[in-house]
């Protein structure tokens, strides 16, 4: 299975909810790559399970989860794994991150992360960050109701920006030449 296995098919509409309102089709579009990639997830220590996607400089995505190791600090964020595959494909800058999880209430990305977000991506890119509904199917899926509308499986979903959520970022432009 891909990600674009779980998205909603191109014709039908989003279902519009609180949380979703000032989101567009392409923003769900990263969420449902993110939510897809979450089973995927190596996590057998913390059983926390993360998917990440990101929205590449020609709207391709590229999605990751998070790789534990029984050596904690050398496992991998599920931000990081997206990260990977868009600079192998040469898609950077990014422009819309997302990072879903199974919990109570949405993630943000870790400090590390949020710098090596911060350093792919297009000025003024945004960051969703959602955590799925406790019915959700472990293998994520849109379903559509009878009047056509898309049901998402998303409980919340939060909006920042990179600069919201990493205002005072270090930059390699103050390093030395």
């Amino acid at each position: 299975m891909t990600p674009s296995d779980f998205l909603p098919p191109p014709a039908a509409a989003a279902h519009r909810s609180e949380e979703t309102d000032a989101l567009s089709r392409l923003d769900l579009e990263v969420l449902h790559a993110a939510a897809a990639a979450l089973p995927r997830a190596h996590a057998p220590y913390s059983r926390f399970f993360v998917g990440a996607a990101l929205r590449g400089r020609d709207g391709d995505l590229f999605a990751g989860c998070n790789v534990e190791n029984a050596s904690y600090p050398e496992g991998w964020c599920a931000e990081t794994s997206a990260l990977a595959a868009l600079v192998l494909a040469g898609q950077q800058p990014f422009s819309t991150a997302a990072v879903v999880v199974r919990a109570t209430t949405p993630c943000s990305p870790c400090g590390g992360c949020r710098q090596r977000l911060a350093e792919l991506a297009a000025p003024g890119a945004r960051v969703l960050m959602a955590n799925l509904k406790a019915d959700a199917a472990p293998a994520i899926s849109v379903q559509s109701s009878a009047d056509g509308s898309q049901d998402h499986p998303f409980a919340e979903i939060r909006v920042l920006t990179l600069d919201q959520l990493l205002p005072e970022r270090f930059s390699g432009e103050i390093l030395p030449a």
